[in-house]
């Protein structure tokens, strides 16, 4: 009996719920804790067109209509198609008046200042001879197409008076490079006398050449700047060329005194002894 009453309460301890006390914490995984996004979308992360480029976008060059022609007059803005503005702030009309016979036929040379639509400033001279690279905007040529009214051998034009026709054209030469030697005047004994301005130095390579050199006089100072120009997208040997050129200088009608011609950074004087009437 009291076998059967112990076998009895053993198999009912057996068959009763126990409890276990879960644990409060446990230990920490052995792997890396995650790292924090990028502020800017990654690559392979699609970005939706409102949110903004974490990039900026560089401004877009402004430029000239590539062909076309518009009219010009002095300190009357013209506005392009894009938004450039052009306007003409100086004239020199050195052409050669219908009823007179000269030995050359002159310019007319006009200063303009370019204001694109981004704020930048460019100043040009533009003459009514053959498009040349010191004209190039942007990869176009600007030319003084027309200028009227033609000058007058009994009266001056005013400036304000002149209407100008300005074309543009794709540019198919590009800058040269050339480096001046020296520079001397001379005096041509004649009635009135007559001067030349000889500069002498050397092209960056064989296919440069001389465009023409612009002369512009203000009180007794004769600036010349010489236009060189080579064909564009053209491979060259690098080796000097020398050269030497002849500049007529206009001093009809200047009175004496001593006069600097300055071409760069080197300049000559020559002297009028008397007026040269």
């Amino acid at each position: 009996m009291k076998r059967y009453l112990l076998l009895t309460l053993l198999f009912l301890a057996a068959c009763s719920p126990s409890t276990t006390a879960e644990p409060t914490s446990y230990p920490a995984p052995d792997v890396a804790p995650a790292t924090a996004q990028p502020a800017y979308p990654s690559p392979e992360q699609p970005v939706s067109s409102a949110d903004p480029s974490p990039y900026p976008e560089p401004m877009p060059e402004q430029l000239l209509p590539a062909t076309g022609e518009f009219p010009l007059s002095l300190a009357q803005p013209a506005t392009m198609p894009d938004g450039a503005t052009i306007t003409l702030i100086r004239l020199e009309d050195s052409r050669c008046p219908p009823d007179v016979t000269c030995v050359w036929a002159g310019e007319l040379a006009a200063e303009v200042e370019i204001a694109t639509a981004v704020g930048l400033t460019e100043t040009l001279r533009l003459t009514t001879l053959e498009a040349v690279v010191s004209n190039v905007l942007g990869g176009h040529l600007l030319q003084v197409i027309t200028a009227e009214p033609q000058p007058l051998s009994t009266d001056n034009v005013a400036p304000e008076a002149y209407k100008l026709v300005i074309g543009r054209t794709e540019s198919k030469t590009t800058n040269g490079i050339y480096y001046l030697d020296s520079v001397d005047v001379s005096l041509m004994e004649s009635f009135p006398l007559q001067a030349s301005a000889r500069l002498v130095g050397n092209f960056a390579d064989g296919c440069t050449s001389l465009a023409k050199v612009e002369t512009m006089r203000e009180g007794n100072q004769f600036t010349l700047t010489p236009i060189v120009t080579r064909p564009a997208d053209m491979m060259c040997t690098e080796a000097l060329v020398p050269f030497e050129e002849n500049v007529s200088l206009d001093i009809q009608g200047l009175p004496a005194g001593t006069y600097t011609v300055v071409v760069g950074e080197i300049s000559a004087e020559f002297t009028l002894d008397v007026d040269n009437e």
